[in-house]
């Protein structure tokens, strides 16, 4: 199953084919940087089904997502 890989990014394909590899970074505050095994772009686990995913329009930087299933 691959949603429940730590070391895959989903969505690789559609990245590459709209050219934006290199056009965004990787926050210092991720909490698995550290970890060499997983990719840097993977910032949390565990989501089944998110949706509805936004930003909080008082605090740009805090993305908000729910959870379906």
């Amino acid at each position: 199953m691959p949603a429940a890989s730590d070391t895959a990014i989903l969505g690789a394909r559609e990245i590459n084919e709209l050219g934006l590899w290199g056009t965004y970074s990787i926050t210092k505050d991720n909490p698995f940087i550290a970890d060499k095994e997983q990719q840097p772009e993977i910032w949390a686990l565990g989501f089944k089904n998110p949706r509805r995913c936004s930003f909080d329009a008082e605090r740009p930087t805090h993305l908000l997502c729910g959870d379906a299933g």
